[in-house]
């Protein structure tokens, strides 16, 4: 698994240090993965730099792919204060894939609403905002387990539509998602002139 979707994160300000864990409400979604020795769980305040070398790996195709789109590959992709709210945020996911101590995985994905207007009915939905496994450990099920943590989640705030946005480019990505039933619903063409 551990294919990359990378979705343009919402800038975020941060109010300081965490003040509350996120457990309380994720523990149900923690799980091992027996065949990696692989453990699920919500990501912690620690698991920063972690997180971030994994956004550092999966942001290079991407920059690579669509360089009029992607900045030079920044050190810190995810600033520590946006990362220090989506801990603190209640409509927001943060999972990592922990092995032997270090961070091998993560997804971060946040909950979407819209009231609906004259041509669209109002939804509520759970989009999949970052997915990555550090690539020396894919094809091993943890991006299935992130990503079913992140399903459960959704199940747990009685969401049941989980959407994610996948670069044209990334065929691995399409092909991950399509065999968990991820289906297609709209494309977005784009011309530079």
């Amino acid at each position: 698994a551990g294919r990359i979707a990378l979705a343009h994160s919402r800038p975020k300000q941060s109010t300081g240090s965490v003040k509350k864990t996120r457990d309380k409400h994720q523990t149900s979604v923690s799980n091992l993965n027996n065949m990696n020795n692989t453990v699920i769980r919500s990501a912690k305040e620690e698991d920063f730099l972690g997180i971030t070398a994994l956004y550092r790996q999966s942001y290079i195709p991407h920059r690579k792919a669509h360089p009029k789109i992607f900045k030079a590959t920044p050190k810190y992709p995810l600033s520590r204060g946006s990362f220090l709210n989506i801990l603190e945020d209640e409509n927001e996911l943060m999972m990592v894939a922990e092995k032997e101590g270090l961070i091998i995985g993560f997804i971060n994905a946040s909950i979407e609403k819209d009231d609906g207007n004259h041509i669209h009915k109002a939804y509520r939905r759970v989009s999949i905002d970052d997915l990555c496994v550090n690539q020396k450990e894919r094809r091993r099920g943890i991006g299935k387990d992130l990503l079913r943590s992140a399903e459960k989640w959704a199940e747990g705030k009685g969401i049941a539509e989980l959407t994610i946005i996948v670069f044209h480019f990334n065929n691995i990505a399409m092909h991950f998602y399509a065999d968990l039933s991820y289906k297609p619903i709209t494309t977005r063409l784009t011309k530079h002139t």
